[in-house]
């Protein structure tokens, strides 16, 4: 188990891959691609419409 610091998060690594890249890049492509996921339109909004 590995613990990565990004700015004033800290992420705990449970799962091991294989691989020539490191955790970090890992992380950070796993954090940009939810970003990517997520539209404008679901930030602060509610179930209203």
């Amino acid at each position: 188990m590995n613990e990565i610091k990004l700015g004033d998060a800290t992420y705990t690594v449970h799962r091991s891959f294989s691989g020539d890249r490191s955790v970090s890049d890992l992380i950070v492509d796993r954090l940009l691609q939810g970003k990517k996921e997520k539209s404008a339109f679901d930030e602060s909004t509610g179930d209203a419409v």
